[in-house]
């Protein structure tokens, strides 16, 4: 991602505490702290940011985090966060959680969306307002609300095949043609839910949920459980044409 002159007075006029320090053909260096103030309104599953009136105090949150945004991976198109206080990995030892369950891979980096999430979203590529507005901000607010309430926001994706699989229900209900993504979508799972859409005849709503809680699929995760189903179906469709 670099920056426009467009981009760097944005970034400096809204979030002045966000330094850039780098960005040119050696990559892309944002650090310091992020101060937001969004609402989330479950209704419409969208953020206010600097709201001035709100519906349920609940999610109204007002928060602040230290962060350092650097160049996308290769073949990337979304750029590594990295919270560096290590504010949520405190949260997740006192808590006894694993890194994961607060979204935070092996190597520390922001889990900011579930995997193909970049590609169908941004063919193009983001621009740093879209990627602090649509990705960063709404992470960290989940962080903040989680931290509080022991739960996340309704319009937070889950982890891992979970988080994958609610995008897929999600793309399926907005009528999002997945044809040319069934097998994209397979292959980002993991084996063990690969096989289970590969080898079971149906996905039965009374199996225990795959996040291995134990409770059932169908009262766990159940926007998860409407996409294995679907992506069940799809997938079996894509093999026989295939």
């Amino acid at each position: 991602m670099v920056l426009t002159n467009e981009d760097r007075k944005w970034l400096e006029f809204n979030y002045p505490l966000l330094q850039l320090k780098k960005d040119d053909s050696q990559g892309l260096v944002i650090k310091g702290e992020l101060h937001f103030h969004a609402y989330y309104d479950e209704a419409s599953d969208k953020y206010t940011f600097n709201p001035t009136t709100v519906l349920n105090k609940k999610y109204d949150v007002i928060d602040s985090y230290e962060i350092l945004i650097t160049s996308p991976p290769a073949g990337g198109i979304f750029p590594i966060v990295v919270e560096t206080k290590s504010r949520i990995l405190f949260l997740a030892k006192t808590r006894k959680l694993k890194l994961c369950d607060l979204h935070i891979n092996e190597h520390g980096i922001c889990c900011l969306c579930p995997k193909l999430f970049d590609t169908i979203q941004y063919p193009k590529g983001i621009n740093i307002r879209d990627f602090i507005y649509d990705l960063v901000i709404p992470f960290f607010y989940a962080q903040s609300f989680f931290e509080k309430y022991r739960d996340w926001p309704t319009g937070a994706y889950s982890h891992g095949d979970l988080g994958i699989l609610e995008y897929y229900a999600e793309l399926v209900s907005d009528g999002y043609s997945v044809t040319d993504v069934v097998g994209k979508f397979f292959d980002s799972l993991e084996s063990t839910t690969q096989k289970l859409i590969a080898n079971c005849s149906t996905i039965s709503r009374q199996w225990q949920c795959i996040c291995g809680k134990g409770a059932k699929f169908r009262n766990c995760h159940p926007k998860a459980m409407g996409g294995l189903k679907r992506l069940k179906s799809d997938y079996d469709n894509y093999t026989r044409q295939h």
